[in-house]
């Protein structure tokens, strides 16, 4: 009767164990970004023209991190619901706008 006891606790320790699995599922995570806010302009800087171009050469484009277990081995990933490279081109592109008095682009340049 106890062995049997013994043996259905360890099945139901095993199996919450597996149920829960948190190390092996992937995780999803949307990433946003804030702008700073009160950002002092740069008014001698208005004549300089950017174009922001972002390139992500990364196998996994959707591929944050990963989960780690106590040994420090690579489980599960972390992926990102959201394009990271336009978020990162957004985030770019926001800073050099709030610094600039002005909005232009490379492509307003006449001439």
């Amino acid at each position: 009767m106890m062995a049997r006891r013994l043996v259905t606790l360890g099945f139901v320790v095993l199996g919450s164990g597996l149920a829960s699995g948190c190390a092996l599922t992937v995780d999803r995570i949307r990433l946003d970004y804030t702008p700073q806010a009160n950002v002092q302009k740069m008014e001698q800087a208005d004549s300089v023209i950017v174009r922001v171009s972002v390139d992500d050469i990364r196998n996994r484009k959707d591929r944050v991190s990963s989960k780690k277990n106590s040994y420090e081995m690579e489980m599960a990933a972390i992926v990102a619901e959201n394009d990271l490279t336009e978020l990162v081109k957004y985030a770019v592109n926001s800073e050099l706008q709030s610094w600039f008095s002005t909005r232009r682009r490379a492509r307003d340049r006449k001439g």
